[in-house]
């Protein structure tokens, strides 16, 4: 399940918050010249836990592995960095901010 589109349905608890989040994945990608991006939000209530920085491969490939892996973990995979444009769907936030539009496979969503 890709990383960048709300989990929840709309309609079902957590989904406005889950819109809010994948503008927030946006914001960071635009204002990072698309080479950070904060990813796997978990948590409970408000509280968010153990987020992954997925960063583009360029910025880490030439760092050694020990220092590349504890720097932003294992779960930072390139490909899902490198599938983000296509997979983010803007919501009305990423509207309302006239955010760049990304291009992406299914569309957009309010």
């Amino acid at each position: 399940m890709p990383t960048h589109i709300p989990l929840p349905e709309e309609g079902e608890d957590g989904y406005e918050t889950s819109l809010f989040l994948c503008f927030i994945q946006h914001v960071q990608f635009q204002f990072t010249h698309h080479t950070v991006y904060i990813s796997d939000f978990q948590g409970a209530g408000d509280l968010l836990t153990d987020p992954q920085i997925m960063t583009h491969p360029d910025l880490i490939k030439d760092m050694d592995a020990d220092i590349r892996g504890s720097l932003f973990g294992e779960g930072n995979v390139g490909t899902t960095f490198e599938a983000f444009t296509s997979q983010h769907i803007c919501n009305r936030y990423c509207k309302w901010f006239q955010l760049e539009e990304l291009k992406s496979e299914e569309g957009t969503e309010d």
